[in-house]
């Protein structure tokens, strides 16, 4: 399984390189040019978006932990120091 970061790479250099390449390609055939190109590029495209996706909901979800974490500690403590004689 390859990690986030790999897949947004991997989608984005591709989708950049077919870009650039497209007017080279468009000497080959036109199913080549109007059948395989647009769906590898859309693949690719996807696969850059669930990278994206998948880093984005383990930026927030970690954060998100890390806030409610603080927030049960918070209300623990003021908890133990409400507890005491």
């Amino acid at each position: 399984m390859l990690p986030s970061w790999a897949k947004m790479l991997i989608g984005a250099s591709i989708v950049g390189l077919l870009a650039y390449t497209t007017p080279i390609i468009d000497l080959l055939l036109s199913f080549l040019y109007f059948c395989v190109i647009p769906i590898v590029f859309c693949a690719c495209i996807a696969l850059a978006l669930v990278g994206a996706g998948e880093w984005g909901w383990n930026t927030f979800s970690g954060g998100w932990n890390a806030f409610t974490d603080s927030v049960r500690k918070a209300a623990q403590q003021a908890a133990q120091n409400a507890a005491k004689p």
